[in-house]
């Protein structure tokens, strides 16, 4: 949570002003500066932690939707046994 205050206080958001849009940015500003690091896992966690803030306190604040997990690539069908 740390590093996404900061990041949205160094570019004057307000909780109100985070959106999915924000959560890319931040996982493009990650992906730059943190190498070795996951960003996809950091914002995925992030966006249920914020997630859950909300609904705990029931805040009226947008809702993020966490990173999708990468697809299992599948053989074609005609490949399969």
């Amino acid at each position: 949570m740390a590093r996404f205050a900061a990041y949205c206080c160094s570019r004057r958001l307000e909780p109100k002003d985070v959106c999915d849009n924000v959560m890319s940015a931040f996982e493009a500003h990650l992906d730059q500066r943190h190498l070795g690091k996951d960003p996809a896992k950091i914002c995925k966690v992030m966006a249920q932690t914020w997630n859950g803030i909300i609904k705990r306190y029931n805040l009226a604040l947008p809702s993020l939707t966490p990173p999708a997990e990468p697809a299992i690539p599948l053989p074609p069908p005609d490949k399969l046994p």
